[in-house]
């Protein structure tokens, strides 16, 4: 359902507003963000700050105003970490196929030394929603 739009405009089925799961709501937010700010191979990924003023512009139409508003109450801080967090991981997996490739496997270094990190990016954002 995170392809529905909050207006009714989305697909597959034209669901509008609260017709669409909560679930699917939030990840529509947090799945845009993640585009905008993400590298991509045809462009770099934009700041954290025009993916907020995307996100803003298509409130109430694309996506649930509430869960933008929601969104936005995460400190920005908290994101640059989920970021870091994030980036730290996939160098980890990297590494970890690296030394899998090499003979290394089962040293459990490539996870080990990212464990605390990873558990720290996977805890639950804080979102709330005012009724």
């Amino acid at each position: 359902q995170h392809h529905e739009r909050w207006d009714g405009t989305g697909y597959p089925v034209g669901l509008r507003g609260e017709q669409i799961d909560l679930n699917a709501r939030i990840f529509a937010v947090a799945d845009t963000f993640d585009a905008i700010t993400s590298d991509r191979v045809y462009r770099k990924g934009r700041s954290y700050g025009a993916a907020v003023a995307e996100l803003e512009e298509w409130a109430g139409r694309q996506f649930d105003p509430e869960v933008v508003e929601a969104f936005r109450r995460v400190p920005r801080e908290e994101w640059d970490e989920l970021r870091r967090a994030s980036l730290m991981k996939n160098a980890g997996e990297a590494s970890g196929v690296l030394a899998a490739s090499a003979g290394n496997v089962g040293s459990g270094a490539a996870l080990g030394n990212n464990a605390a990190e990873i558990s720290n990016a996977a805890r639950p954002l804080p979102l709330t929603f005012n009724r």
